[in-house]
């Protein structure tokens, strides 16, 4: 899975130089986009967040996930993949 969501974020023109956008990107979606679905784990709860990547080359449609793990406050990112 690794190198078929790579081929698909730099079609979307990321690569290693720009990690900053893919993060700021990443980070709009969680902010912009509302939670499509709510999984509780033996690690914590899991929610996904689809939403569009606005990459330097394109546009596609991925889904995030996060996870907010069992006794703590923040939440971390778990993946981004492909919708």
């Amino acid at each position: 899975m690794g190198r078929f969501k790579a081929r698909i974020f730099a079609a979307l023109g990321f690569e290693e130089t720009t990690t900053d956008a893919f993060i700021a990107e990443v980070r709009r979606i969680a902010a912009a986009g509302e939670v499509s679905e709510v999984e509780d784990t033996e690690f914590g709860r899991k929610y996904t967040v689809p939403g569009d990547l606005r990459g330097p080359a394109g546009v596609g449609e991925v889904l995030t996930v996060w996870i907010q793990e069992s006794g703590q406050t923040d939440v971390r990112l778990v993946t981004v993949r492909p919708r």
